[in-house]
């Protein structure tokens, strides 16, 4: 089958594409044979990043946090915030939904699930998308259910009074 790459790209001539700022996030597409079929760059004119993507029959789903607030992420909230993306097997970006508080969010994992997406990653906001959630300590690690049309659906947090993080999810497809 085919295989996806996320990566990030600082380069301002990748496939004569340049990118919108200080580094941008790259979903490439790969045949079966490592044939390169297309690249899309995602940004806007600071520092984007991707941390994990999941590829399924319909295309592929990434997630990472962006500072920029102008070119594909019109609205920062504060410091860093999180982002889901969803590109369909041609490469178009269907959706990019970005989620945060006033400081610092992202996502470091991704997986699907029954109903759309879960994504695992840290925090140390307490209001707008975690509000209600609380901040514990200095980061809180949280998890968050996201359907598939990319809207969120619930958020919990692991949180202690330190540095708690989830930097991993994996899915067991055991029908439970």
């Amino acid at each position: 089958g085919n295989i996806y790459g996320a990566c990030q790209i600082v380069s301002s001539d990748l496939d004569g594409k340049g990118n919108h700022g200080s580094a941008d996030i790259g979903i490439i597409k790969f045949s079966s044979s490592g044939t390169k079929l297309w690249a899309r760059m995602i940004g806007g004119s600071k520092s984007d990043i991707v941390n994990d993507i999941y590829a399924g029959a319909s295309g592929c789903v990434f997630a990472g946090s962006y500072t920029s607030n102008d070119g594909d992420f019109t609205l920062n909230r504060g410091g860093k915030d999180a982002f889901i993306g969803f590109c369909d097997t041609q490469g178009n970006v269907k959706w990019l939904r970005t989620f945060g508080g006033l400081k610092n969010d992202t996502f470091n994992a991704i997986t699907s699930t029954q109903f759309g997406y879960a994504a695992v990653g840290l925090t140390n906001s307490n209001n707008r998308d975690f509000q209600g959630v609380g901040n514990k300590g200095e980061f809180d690690g949280f998890i968050m259910s996201i359907n598939s049309a990319g809207t969120l659906e619930h958020v919990k947090t692991l949180a202690g009074s330190g540095n708690d993080n989830i930097p991993d999810i994996c899915r067991i497809d055991d029908k439970t």
